[in-house]
């Protein structure tokens, strides 16, 4: 992928310096760096060993897989409680580290690989200026990138997707985004880029021109273009009956003004 924000591992020694609880896994100490440094955090499931969701769903893909949270009422309980924290990642080890977005206080551009829009940072910095790239930020285990901002004070911003275009999601109140060193269905690591890890870098706050436009009412056809995932997720519909509904959303993602 061709991009000015190369991949980048990190080590969290630096982020676990001041106590981490010895015994916890790799990504229990992440989350409760995360934590120390007021990212709420919580469990989110993993992959198994034969490629399921430890979600325990009876199909070989689950709609998101490893993506999902492990608690209920998640919106609320995303926490910065080291106990809460420690207690968690000593019943799930493995649990994937996911950031409650919104009780964070925090908007996150979360930007897919898609066909034809390989190189979404550079896209975004044509949009809306380079400075808009200077936050902290990682690279995805699906080949993305998830750039984390502040939210302005003042401005209400809904979790979105695909409203900056194709493969540019928000999200923010009542939003999800997974954390390194989490670990994607597809076996690689979520890691922060080289000098943009929280604690290395500023959170910076949202560029006016991007939260100008995400306070805006979506169209219509965006509403129709949404309509099949938000009927999955209330029927809470099996993964077959999902993919059928994908189908529909691929048609209605032909109609312009999103």
């Amino acid at each position: 992928m061709a991009s000015n924000l190369p991949h980048a591992g990190l080590s969290f020694s630096a982020l676990c310096e001041n106590g981490a609880v010895d015994d916890l896994s790799e990504l229990g100490q992440a989350a409760l760096a995360y934590a120390r440094l007021g990212l709420s955090v919580l469990p989110e499931h993993e992959t198994e060993a034969d490629g399921r969701c430890s979600c325990g769903c009876s199909y070989p893909r689950c709609w998101r897989r490893a993506k999902h949270p492990r608690i209920r009422h998640w919106e609320r309980r995303a926490s910065t409680d080291e106990t809460t924290i420690c207690r968690w990642w000593t019943k799930w080890p493995n649990a994937n580290v996911g950031l409650g977005v919104g009780q964070a206080g925090l908007v996150v551009l979360d930007l897919d690989l898609r066909p034809g829009a390989n190189d979404q940072p550079t896209a975004i910095a044509g949009r809306f200026g380079a400075r808009a790239l200077e936050t902290v930020t990682s690279a995805t285990g699906g080949g993305g990138y998830h750039l984390l901002y502040r939210l302005p004070k003042g401005t209400v911003i809904e979790t979105r997707k695909d409203i900056l275009g194709p493969g540019l999601d928000v999200q923010a109140r009542d939003g999800l985004c997974t954390l390194p060193p989490s670990l994607h269905p597809n076996g690689r690591r979520y890691a922060w880029l080289d000098g943009k890890a929280p604690g290395e870098v500023e959170i910076a706050e949202l560029p006016h021109a991007i939260a100008r436009l995400l306070s805006r009412r979506p169209s219509v056809a965006w509403y129709l273009k949404m309509a099949p995932y938000w009927a999955a997720d209330r029927l809470g519909l099996s993964h077959p009956a999902r993919e059928r509904l994908r189908t529909i959303e691929r048609r209605l993602g032909s109609i312009g003004g999103r």
